[in-house]
């Protein structure tokens, strides 16, 4: 086969990743034919690896690849304020969150940092295509994971994304959903800095303890009553 009938095959294919099976399957020929050819073509920089056993075409966008490498994934968190236009940081690292666990990878110049959820918490994403097909969580999905894993995206940051507009019944919605009381006070706690009380909605799913705002810190700082948080880091215009 001649590297640019291939090469169009694949194209065509609309595989952002593809793996020595799907080849063998897009082409009929035999798996052992397929490694020897698809080495040639990385040696040729026709083709990219992105890890063992998974391959890009040079030039796919990088959304595409990171959500493809598993399924379903999605990008979330600090990373997807930047597709949804709430920040203008271009991230050099892709946080995607899946049902699987994955060792970060590099590619092309970023790291894709796998998050691994729960089944019944990986929902509200969409699926988009760039001539590819990839997965974004949604705002209120993307900030409910913030919330949940704070490591992941500041408090700082998740407080902009709400101040930029969000569907606040959408984002309790998604925060019961997730089954995470501490995320409840979070969220509670940061529209109400914007002046958005939805306690009464909340309070039959918290509870009395004092959880940190920020889990990365020591837990000192003035405890809210209200939210039952410990407020050890400075958010702008909170309370």
């Amino acid at each position: 086969m001649r590297d640019i009938e291939f090469l169009g095959l694949v194209r065509n294919s609309k595989l952002a990743v593809f793996t020595p099976k799907d080849i063998s399957r897009l082409i009929r020929r035999s798996p052992d034919y397929v490694y020897t050819y698809l080495n040639r073509l990385i040696r040729r920089n026709l083709i990219s690896r992105i890890e063992q056993g998974k391959y890009s075409l040079p030039g796919t966008p990088i959304e595409s690849v990171a959500t493809n490498l598993l399924f379903p994934s999605y990008i979330s968190f600090l990373s997807a304020f930047y597709y949804h236009k709430i920040t203008v940081q271009i991230p050099r690292e892709l946080t995607i969150v899946s049902i699987r666990s994955k060792k970060p990878i590099e590619y092309q110049g970023y790291i894709i940092k796998f998050v691994k959820f729960q089944p019944e918490k990986v929902f509200g994403y969409e699926r988009n295509k760039n001539g590819y097909v990839w997965y974004l969580g949604s705002v209120e999905k993307s900030l409910t994971d913030s919330l949940y894993l704070p490591e992941n995206c500041s408090i700082s940051d998740s407080l902009i994304a709400i101040k930029k507009g969000i569907n606040s019944n959408k984002l309790i919605e998604y925060g019961i959903k997730m089954g995470s009381i501490v995320t409840l006070k979070r969220i509670g706690y940061l529209l109400d800095s914007v002046g958005i009380d939805v306690y009464d909605i909340l309070n039959p799913h918290l509870n009395g303890k004092y959880d940190p705002l920020d889990p990365i810190l020591p837990k000192n700082g003035e405890k809210d009553k209200k939210w039952k948080l410990v407020i050890n880091t400075e958010v702008e215009n909170a309370h």
